[in-house]
């Protein structure tokens, strides 16, 4: 039988997503400061930083996609239009969320 299988009272449900979704954020700010710190000690591309930790750690890329700030989101996508991975645009992945 799997956690969410079990009959929750509408309370009960209504405050273990809000402690799931604050351990999420929670997790997502750690991580993002991991990228960030691995950038700057490093001298790697956000790219390279994420590759790196997602090998280290065997995270798997739906699990990290959940850990990627937004602040993160918009430094890789800079990153990617100055190598001309992608095309650049006049939005901000930021400005979506």
């Amino acid at each position: 039988m799997k956690l969410e299988d079990i009959d929750y009272d509408p309370i009960e449900k209504e405050i273990e997503d809000r402690v799931r979704k604050q351990i999420i954020k929670e997790t997502a700010i750690e991580f993002s400061g991991k990228v960030e710190k691995m950038v700057w000690e490093q001298d790697i591309t956000y790219m390279e930083s994420l590759s790196n930790l997602m090998e280290e750690y065997n995270y798997e890329p739906e699990a990290v996609a959940k850990m990627v700030t937004s602040d993160l989101k918009a430094k890789l996508q800079e990153e990617a239009e100055n190598l001309s991975l992608i095309k650049r645009s006049n939005t901000r992945l930021t400005s979506l969320m």
